[in-house]
C-alpha cells in the first residue's frame, strides 16, 4: 500500500471518524427535543435511555401521535452515521497488503448497506432493517476473513463480538424474548460498532504514517 497513490485516504478516514462524533452530538440534541413516549409507556415524558429505541427519535409522531420535533436532529444524526460507515467500508480494503476479490465484495456490500440504511425514515422500517442488516453482515464476515489472514486477530474478535450483538438485537426483536432489554442492547450495540470502526480507522491511519 503506497500512501502517495491515494491522497484522499486520510481525508476519508478523518471524515469517517468525524461523522461518528457528529452522529452522537445530533442524537443528543434529538434526545433533548424528544417530547416523550415509549412502546411500553406512551405517556412517559422525555427520552428514556432504558426504554426508548433509537428509531423512536426518527418518527414523525410520538406514540401519542404528537408531532416529534426531534426527528430533524435524529435524521441528520442518521445521515452522519451512514456517511461514517460508508466511508469506513470504502477505505478498509486499503488496510490489507494483498488485494482480493472478496475485499471488493466486502466494500460493495458495506457501502450498499449504508445507502439502504438511509431509508430508515421511510415507513417500511422492518424491511429496510433486514436488507441493510444482511448486506452489512456480509461485509463484516468478509472483513473477519481478511483481518485473520492479515494477522489482525484482535480486531477480528472485536468485530465478531459486534456482529453477535447485532444478531442478538434481531433475535430479541423477532422473538419478543427480553423485549424490555432491547433499547439498552440496541444502544450498546451501536456504541460497540462505532468503537470497532474507530479502532480500525486508527489502525489504518497508523499504517499510512509508517509507510510514508
Amino acid at each position: 500500500m503506497k500512501a502517495k497513490r491515494q491522497p484522499f485516504w486520510k481525508i476519508s478516514i478523518y471524515l469517517s471518524m468525524s461523522s461518528f462524533v457528529l452522529f452522537i452530538v445530533f442524537y443528543i440534541f434529538a434526545a433533548i427535543e424528544f417530547p416523550g413516549g415509549t412502546y411500553a409507556n406512551p405517556r412517559q415524558k422525555g427520552f428514556s435511555i432504558a426504554e426508548n429505541y433509537l428509531c423512536d427519535l426518527l418518527d414523525d409522531f410520538t406514540y401519542l401521535l404528537q408531532d416529534n420535533p426531534a426527528k430533524i436532529y435524529a435524521r441528520v444524526a442518521l445521515g452522519f452515521l451512514c456517511l461514517g460507515i460508508f466511508l469506513f467500508w470504502y477505505h478498509l480494503p486499503f488496510l490489507f497488503r494483498t488485494k482480493t476479490n472478496p475485499q471488493n465484495v466486502m466494500r460493495f456490500s458495506g457501502m450498499l448497506a449504508m445507502f439502504v440504511c438511509v431509508l430508515l425514515t421511510a415507513k417500511n422500517h422492518d424491511i429496510i432493517t433486514w436488507v441493510a442488516g444482511i448486506l452489512g453482515s456480509v461485509a463484516m464476515i468478509l472483513s473477519f476473513k481478511e483481518l485473520f489472514k492479515s494477522g489482525y486477530k484482535g480486531y477480528m474478535v472485536f468485530g465478531i463480538i459486534c456482529l453477535l450483538l447485532i444478531l442478538l438485537n434481531y433475535y430479541i426483536y423477532e422473538s419478543g424474548t427480553w423485549r424490555n432489554a432491547l433499547p439498552v442492547v440496541q444502544k450498546v450495540t451501536t456504541l460497540a460498532g462505532m468503537a470497532w470502526f474507530v479502532v480500525l480507522n486508527i489502525k489504518l491511519l497508523t499504517q499510512l504514517e509508517l509507510e510514508k
